[in-house]
């Protein structure tokens, strides 16, 4: 099939200049359809070519954020959108409700997909994996080497602390720089040992080869967001038959099956204990005293049992399954871009 239809995929600049998530979600798989070309956009005001990209190829492809309502203005343009579950949760159901239904919707979790049906838009549920073939399988024969990115510091020192000590942890690979727009009271360095653990820090964001070969020494991987779009990083991770331990939400809970491909963590009361409104009190800031959505009460002892390597066996060979699966629904995902199959409705 040659790809002859020519679609503008209207992306941040964050998805062009450091994550590749859209490339490997969207561009990729439609590489034998599709010619889709990436344009960046302020996320607020409509594209200055739009109109006349859209009267030439039909159809687009809004990434993450909504298209403008002027978007829908203009005459005979197919309208696409690709929400990602980290951004769209802050969007009120009265908000999806009002949404022109001719927007047609990519669910890569179930939690959007929630919303879209509730609103009646038409929708396509996808659930994206990682091919295992492609990545370097953890290894289990030189003890436990965890990894965590302090993304947006739901972990702190002292839970990472804890966690190698209960787990007998032999190296932490610890990524420290927070994303851009996360509190700079999340943020926190260690020292080079956590009690028998050895601590190496990777105090910058790195390109992609080398953030691979950085993580192949891991088997076990801390999720480090509390919610995702898809989550790349984490797949990756069960892909390769880690051990993965994640916050209990969407997209994470949506692949870890607590006990069985990997561990969903306790989170953190709604609420504040008594202790941490005796912290705020007195404007304590010593880094790891911040409210944090990881819970310090973990079930240890269910973490200590644990066999990390048959978990992670199960995280890979659920990928298999569920890349298979993947590969199949791509022709379903082209079909609904081009309009030729429609979503369900309620």
């Amino acid at each position: 099939m040659t790809n002859s239809k020519h679609i503008k995929a209207y992306v941040l600049d964050w998805h062009i200049s450091n994550s590749l998530a859209f490339v490997d979600f969207l561009l990729d798989p439609l590489r034998s359809y599709y010619s889709i070309e990436f344009e960046e956009w302020d996320g607020t005001s409509l594209p200055s070519r739009f109109s006349e990209d859209s009267a030439a190829n039909g159809t687009c492809v809004f990434c993450q954020l909504p298209p403008p309502p002027s978007a829908f203005e203009v005459p005979g343009v197919k309208i696409i959108w690709a929400p990602m579950w980290d951004q769209a949760q802050g969007y009120s159901q009265k908000w999806w409700q009002v949404l022109p239904k001719s927007v047609r919707v990519l669910a890569f979790s179930e939690a959007v997909a929630t919303r879209a049906e509730r609103a009646g838009l038409e929708l396509l549920r996808l659930k994206y994996f990682k091919d295992p073939s492609l990545l370097r399988p953890a290894r289990w024969n030189q003890g436990l080497c965890l990894m965590y990115w302090n993304r947006t510091g739901i972990l702190g020192p002292d839970f990472l602390e804890r966690l190698c000590a209960e787990l007998q942890i032999r190296k932490l690979l610890f990524q420290s720089v927070c994303d851009p727009l996360v509190s700079a009271e999340f943020s926190y360095r260690l020292p080079s040992r956590l009690g028998s653990t050895i601590v190496e820090e990777i105090p910058e964001f790195l390109p992609r080869e080398q953030y691979l070969q950085l993580i192949s020494q891991a088997n076990l991987y801390c999720a480090p967001r509390s919610s995702e779009g898809v989550g790349i990083a984490f797949l990756e991770a069960m892909a390769r038959g880690c051990g993965v331990l994640a916050y209990d939400g969407p997209t994470m809970n949506e692949y870890v099956v607590h006990l069985q491909n990997g561990y969903l963590l306790e989170k953190s009361p709604d609420k504040p204990t008594i202790l941490e409104r005796v912290i705020r009190r007195m404007r304590w800031t010593t880094p790891g005293r911040v409210r944090r959505k990881v819970s310090m009460r973990q079930d240890w002892a269910c973490l200590r049992a644990i066999n990390w390597q048959a978990l992670g066996d199960a995280a890979r060979n659920d990928h298999m399954e569920g890349h298979r699966n993947w590969l199949r629904s791509i022709p379903i995902l082209a079909a609904f871009i081009d309009g030729r199959i429609t979503g369900p409705r309620t």
